[in-house]
């Protein structure tokens, strides 16, 4: 019987190990790429700390079990240097109306794939 236990306790804590990194994915925001173009509605989605998806919301699939973030009538810039190019680190910045010509604070913040505000 105790073996049989140790068995089953080892089979089960193999699943949990690091497995698939988190996906999160913000749904129906206008996304501002750093040069300027605009995709709307757009989907972004990010697996662990990298952007993974990038497009229009009719051609970009949100995974299943994905952390979803409503967007529509949000906007989602890059944060930094950085773009919003699949491969990217996943440091994006959530805000309630457009950024352009406004110094306001974003609403969200994700940087590296975890949401700090």
């Amino acid at each position: 019987m105790k073996t049989a236990s140790l068995a089953l306790l080892s089979a089960l804590l193999s699943g949990c190990g690091a497995g698939e990194p988190d996906v999160k994915a913000i749904v129906g925001a206008t996304l501002v790429t750093a040069s300027g173009q605009r995709i709307s509605p757009g989907v972004v989605v990010v697996k662990g700390t990298r952007i993974w998806r990038v497009g229009t919301q009719a051609d970009t699939p949100v995974p299943a079990g994905a952390e979803k973030v409503e967007g529509y009538g949000k906007f989602v810039t890059p944060e930094g240097d950085e773009d919003l190019t699949p491969g990217a680190e996943a440091n994006l910045r959530l805000f309630a109306a457009d950024p352009r010509g406004a110094d306001r604070p974003p609403e969200r913040v994700l940087r590296e794939g975890a949401w700090i505000r």
